[in-house]
């Protein structure tokens, strides 16, 4: 129908996660090259080649869209080595599907077991594949041009012992030569013959819907809250912003984008703070009472401590706005509904488990003197702290040591804050922090967040994120209320 959801990809577009895993010179490199068509990875006998994690993106025909991983190989040595092994065990816990490459000649399991069990923990897919050389017999197995005709499975029996013995019951094998030109095809092929779709491999999904569909109907106008300041990219907007606009465009829904003075918003002047709030109330009431149809305001989380006064008090929260009847302005703003861009990734990235986020607030109150917070923001950028307040570097750990001096009765300078940025996130250690405050996530994909939770879970630390943490400094009634357009729905 005309109104029927547009169902385009478009900026938050979700992708099968493949890894390819094994011991140094296994063939992994060959794969990725095979599975790409490119030399995306360089190929070479000397061990160590592969440096680092080699990402690549692509198209399966029926799996879909899929981001590929090339990893070091576990077995090599050195001080360097180790760290390799370490990001490429990390590799795993964001895939669906873990591929293990062998040398079907090799007598040591030792990385393909670990990798495996590590796998079956994580509760991730996993095939081994079995990299025969044509050009390579080998003593006690069949020749490889024989094995490429055999099944694993009917082998030999010291032979089928030796190979299948390192990997747990009900391992899928599949036997390729790998210097075969092509041979990636029939990889693919039968890839997707054991996973039919990318439903099929899903073991990290987003939640089915960035905003709730209950509220974000046809027709309907929601507005987007979104503050500029120095460390805003120029020529874009920031991509949960986008994500919000496209997602309530495909819809059908309209969106206005507001733009929040919020050094005058807070301004200790009367008249300048008085004229941004009734700013933002004379937009609010555009959209509400002239058209009828706000449905739903998503605000900057930094935003908070001066949009949900507003949007809870209306004239009556406003500097100058003393004597005014405000009730019924104030009945019509305060049923609206009203979350943050944070709240809303979150939700999204942790496949709807908001709740977590609010749920572990409670470690707030037990913050001690020494105690370690970790501030972790996904995203990569020059943070300009002398020019504009900082939402990770300056006003977070401004609330935290504030709501220690006046809630929890001691010094906030002696609270201990540690910040990760981009990609690096502690994989080991977790125990000493008593609590994470984690961004939005926008610069992550659902499996990479979501491992990040099931680290935090297995470590047993509290998480919360930006959105729920400033909106509960708010009072408990801000939290609830950018909770509830994704509880009620």
């Amino acid at each position: 129908s005309l109104h029927s959801p547009s169902r385009h990809a478009g900026s938050f577009l979700h992708r099968t996660h493949i890894g390819l895993f094994g011991a140094v010179n296994a063939g992994k490199s060959t794969l990725m090259n095979q599975l790409t068509g490119s030399d995306t990875s360089i190929v070479d006998p000397t061990p160590g080649t592969t440096a680092d994690v080699k990402t690549t993106l692509m198209e399966f025909h029926n799996l879909g869209p899929v981001r590929l991983f090339d990893t070091a190989g576990l077995d090599e040595g050195g001080f360097l080595g180790s760290k390799k092994r370490e990001k490429t065990l990390s590799t795993v816990k964001r895939c669906d599907l873990v591929i293990v490459v062998v040398d079907p000649l090799s007598t040591d399991w030792t990385v393909e077991r670990e990798v495996l069990a590590l796998a079956a923990e994580q509760g991730k897919h996993a095939v081994v594949v079995v990299n025969v050389f044509a050009s390579t017999p080998s003593p006690g197995f069949p020749s490889a041009p024989l094995l490429l005709r055999l099944d694993v499975a009917a082998l030999e029996a010291t032979a089928r012992e030796n190979l299948v013995s390192f990997a747990p019951d009900g391992t899928e094998f599949l036997v390729h030569d790998l210097s075969v030109p092509r041979e990636g095809h029939r990889v693919i092929a039968e890839l997707e013959r054991r996973f039919p779709s990318s439903s099929a491999l899903a073991t990290a999904c987003p939640a089915s819907e960035l905003l709730p569909p209950s509220i974000v109907r046809p027709g309907t106008t929601v507005l987007l809250n979104v503050p500029m300041d120095a460390e805003t990219p120029s020529g874009r907007l920031l991509r949960p912003q986008a994500m919000a606009q496209e997602y309530c465009l495909s819809h059908w829904a309209n969106t206005y984008v507001y733009r929040m003075d919020l050094a005058s918003a807070r301004s200790p002047h009367a008249s300048v703070r008085s004229a941004e709030q009734r700013r933002f109330l004379d937009t609010v009431r555009l959209l509400d009472g002239d058209w009828g149809n706000l449905s739903l305001v998503v605000t900057d989380s930094q935003a908070m401590d001066v949009v949900f006064p507003l949007m809870s008090k209306g004239l009556a929260a406003v500097a100058d706005a003393a004597g005014v009847d405000g009730v019924r302005e104030a009945e019509k703003v305060s049923h609206l509904p009203l979350t943050t861009f944070s709240v809303m990734m979150s939700h999204y990235l942790s496949g709807g488990r908001l709740s977590r986020f609010s749920d572990d607030l409670a470690a707030l109150a037990t913050l001690r003197p020494g105690a370690k917070v970790l501030i972790a923001e996904a995203c990569n950028h020059d943070r300009l702290t002398e020019q504009c307040e900082d939402i990770g570097m300056v006003q977070l750990p401004n609330a935290l040591r504030h709501y220690c001096a006046e809630r929890l009765g001691f010094p906030g300078e002696e609270l201990v804050i540690e910040h990760a940025f981009g990609r690096s996130f502690p994989t080991h250690g977790l125990q000493q922090y008593h609590l994470v405050v984690h961004c939005g996530g926008c610069f992550l994909d659902a499996q990479t967040f979501q491992a990040r939770m099931r680290d935090l879970d297995d470590a047993g630390v509290p998480v919360v994120n930006y959105g729920t943490l400033l909106s509960h400094l708010r009072g408990p009634a801000a939290l609830k209320r950018v909770m509830a357009p994704f509880i009620q729905s």
